[in-house]
């Protein structure tokens, strides 16, 4: 944790400024929409970056472990810094914000900040994160991912028409949400499971929170509001003209 670069502190910006909710469900709510939020954005950046010529080699595609986080938990409070995105996206060796700042640093700089977004949450919060990685999170972002720059999904004709994009875009999505809900369906029964006569109080209400954390992380993927905050054709277009891919 200690190595992780703060993208926001480079340029002398506080992003701790934005509060989570206290309240647990009110708390999972806004971590799994911030989760959407950042995981399409991410694919949306993906295929643009395809497009654009910055990603070839799409079979190396592979995740690593997250390089930078924005804000720091607290001991006194038995917090942490949860993570929204479940892994680091890398192309061979290189992260997508390495592969970025050899030519568009600015937007490099944008990448690293959705990479290293995180919400400042009771430990249960990552307790869980960490759990439904291992549970196929992560696997399914991968695939998404894979989706996303067009690997094994179409031929070498990239479209740079808005509607196709964004179509794209969001069938990569739908590949990520159906992976994460097996992988909270699959945390809910193994935390179900851990559940047995003469624990102690506190392991019983950690349990019984993971449980209730999972529970609504699985209800607001349904309805993926944080989807829709983060993706419009409008936002592809942008996009495309930020990359210098139309007047």
């Amino acid at each position: 944790m200690g190595t992780r670069k703060n993208s926001f502190n480079e340029i002398g910006y506080d992003a701790a400024i934005a509060r989570m909710p206290t309240a647990l469900k009110d708390a999972a709510i806004e971590h799994e929409t911030n989760r959407q939020r950042v995981v399409t954005s991410i694919l949306l950046e993906l295929r643009i970056m395809t497009i654009a010529g910055f990603i070839q080699n799409k079979h190396l595609l592979k995740l690593s472990r997250a390089a930078s986080q924005n804000t720091k938990g607290s001991k006194d409070d038995a917090t942490e810094a949860a993570h929204c995105v479940p892994r680091q996206v890398r192309i061979g060796t290189e992260s997508m914000q390495e592969i970025l700042f050899r030519v568009f640093p600015e937007r490099a700089w944008a990448v690293s900040v959705m990479f290293g977004e995180t919400d400042i949450l009771p430990v249960n919060f990552n307790r869980c994160d960490s759990l439904a990685e291992k549970k196929g999170l992560e696997e399914t972002f991968r695939n998404a991912c894979l989706y996303a720059v067009g690997f094994g999904f179409d031929s070498d004709v990239i479209e740079t028409d808005i509607n196709t994009i964004y179509m794209r875009t969001r069938t990569a999505y739908s590949i990520y949400k159906d992976g994460a809900n097996t992988a909270y369906r699959e945390c809910l029964q193994f935390v179900k499971e851990k559940f047995k006569p003469f624990l102690f109080e506190q392991k019983v209400k950690e349990l019984t929170q993971q449980y209730q954390i999972l529970e609504q992380y699985n209800h607001t993927l349904r309805e993926s509001p944080g989807r829709e905050k983060a993706m419009s054709l409008s936002t592809v277009e942008r996009l495309l003209r930020l990359y210098g891919l139309r007047e």
